[in-house]
């Protein structure tokens, strides 16, 4: 849990430093058009990998794959480097229909599923995240011609400083004309590391869009719930032997619910389970295999827990 909580604090990050049009201001005299940001929003569907580096006071490396097809949209992340205490873990998030699906390292193995409330837009880190788009308009770029993906793009490259972040600044666009999207970008910073803290030195990145077609988003391995969900349900967490959730039906009505679809699924009622202190309990048996149900209500929600034991 405690790096689940350290990722969302660095996805929390990545969406709050992305830029908008609105924050473009005056660009330098430059034969550049203006940078709005990735805009990768105009691909439709697109995968995508980020990789960038630190090396200086410390060194650290983080990667991330990203796509979107179909509504959904999925990102893996990989953290080297960082000692235990800033690093989270992997992770990989997949997001559709409003509900965000994570596992790996970072939650320990276990799946997690929690609302989406925000549109579904990406958490991991960005090359904007090192350079907003309203500090890059302030330098002076080259433009020239290039093909990338079998599209025709404007190649920028910018070169300067951006004190008192950076002491010298390298970066190569390479934007689509026909969307705006940007389909690769390169970058080497010399300065503070703005993101983990970990002194001074050289960030390098490379940002690329590696397809624009037959993208899938397969689902995260292990997040099948083994026994039926209410349609509100939320913060759910799935094990072997184990599915927990709360849910804004009331105890009868979840007890209702569960008697109804576990009998769809062969379960039957079985001895009452001694309840812990402050829940009730039920129990269903299957063949040999016992299940064990407790419910606790929480005011406005109501906690589920379930457990499968092989029945004695």
């Amino acid at each position: 849990m405690r790096r689940l909580i350290m990722w969302s604090v660095v996805l929390l990050l990545a969406g709050c430093v992305f830029q908008s049009p609105q924050d473009l201001i005056t660009p330098a005299a430059s034969s550049a058009p203006p940078y709005y940001g990735l805009q990768l929003e105009a691909l439709g569907s697109y995968s995508a990998e980020f990789t960038v580096s630190f090396e200086g006071d410390s060194n650290w490396w983080y990667h991330t794959t990203l796509a979107v097809a179909g509504g959904q949209q999925e990102f893996d992340i990989e953290l080297e480097g960082l000692p235990p205490a800033q690093n989270p873990g992997d992770v990989r998030v997949v997001e559709s229909q409003g509900v965000r699906w994570l596992k790996g390292q970072a939650t320990d193995g276990i799946c997690w599923r929690v609302p989406a409330r925000e549109p579904v837009r990406m958490r991991a880190l960005m090359p904007d995240n090192f350079v907003p788009s309203a500090r890059l308009a302030t330098l002076e770029g080259a433009e020239s011609q290039d093909v990338v993906l079998g599209r025709q793009v404007e190649r920028t490259h910018y070169v300067g400083n951006l004190e008192p972040e950076y002491s010298r600044v390298d970066i190569m666009l390479w934007t689509d004309r026909l969307t705006g999207s940007v389909l690769r970008y390169r970058f080497q910073l010399d300065g503070t590391d703005p993101v983990f803290g970990a002194g001074d030195g050289t960030l390098t990145g490379d940002f690329e869009v590696v397809s624009l077609e037959g993208v899938t988003i397969p689902p995260i391995e292990g997040c099948d719930s083994p026994f039926p969900l209410p349609d509100d349900a939320e913060d759910l967490y799935l094990l072997a032997d184990f599915v927990g959730y709360r849910t804004h039906l009331s105890d009868s009505e979840i007890e209702a619910f569960l008697a109804r679809t576990l009998a769809a699924q062969g379960w039957k009622p079985a001895a009452d389970t001694e309840a812990i202190p402050g829940t009730s309990a039920m129990s269903f048996m299957r063949g040999n295999v016992l299940l064990e149900v407790f419910l606790q209500n929480q005011g406005l929600w109501t906690e589920v827990r379930i457990f499968q034991a092989p029945g004695s």
